[in-house]
């Protein structure tokens, strides 16, 4: 019996151990791994090449309740010097959030987007994570914000709506001028109104499935 108790008493030191040592790893760890998470070096590359180095920008003041908001804010990098910036954005789409990265170059041209997240209608608003779609926003002027057209884009800074995914569209948009604005306030120090952007330019009327879209959604919490 005693044999027993002795063995059952290693057995729970040791298990009390490896309990408290897995959580020491997880703390030191967590947050480099929920960084990586956020923006590796791959998404950094592809929405802005030669990237190399990133440092995280402080993002204050954010509004949950907003249609869309910047969530973090990170100056990039290259072996030559500064990139641009990237920004993680959140925005309200037709089924709940929609997270996305937003690459804005030194330049002041949209150096691209990539949506990491989206639980839109299959077929429809989820087409807003197909290459082409999100490889149509490279390279826009946005002085005047980035506007979605179902007329066949023709300004520099509009972009095709998807067919019978406005919300889905329009929500893109939102969050992409979100980050235009952050960037335009708080990096450059420029007045950037939202509410005076059209973000919808010809993309109205339309509707995802069968439901009633005449309202966005906010961004869910």
């Amino acid at each position: 019996m005693k044999e027993y108790f002795k063995l059952g008493t290693i057995l729970f030191v040791i298990c009390a151990i490896a309990a408290l040592s897995l959580g020491l790893v997880n703390g030191l760890t967590k947050d480099v791994i929920a960084e990586n998470r956020d923006i590796s070096s791959t998404d950094l590359v592809e929405l802005l090449p030669g990237a190399v180095h990133k440092n995280q920008i402080t993002v204050s003041n954010v509004d949950l309740e907003a249609k869309a908001y910047v969530d973090k804010a990170f100056e990039v990098g290259g072996n030559d010097g500064l990139l641009g910036y990237v920004f993680k954005v959140v925005t309200g789409g037709f089924h709940g959030n929609i997270e996305m990265f937003v690459a804005i170059s030194k330049e002041d041209k949209l150096s691209g987007i990539k949506i990491t997240s989206q639980s839109e209608t299959a077929g429809l608003g989820a087409r807003i994570s197909e290459e082409n779609f999100m490889a149509a926003f490279k390279n826009k002027n946005i002085e005047k914000g980035i506007s979605m057209t179902k007329n066949g884009a023709s300004k520099d800074n509009e972009v095709d709506a998807i067919t019978g995914a406005t919300v889905s569209s329009n929500a893109v948009a939102a969050g992409v001028n979100k980050a235009v604005a952050f960037y335009m306030e708080t990096i450059k120090g420029v007045e950037f109104d939202l509410d005076e952007l059209d973000t919808s330019s010809g993309a109205t009327g339309e509707s995802e499935g069968d439901v009633d879209t005449s309202s966005e959604a906010s961004v869910s919490q």
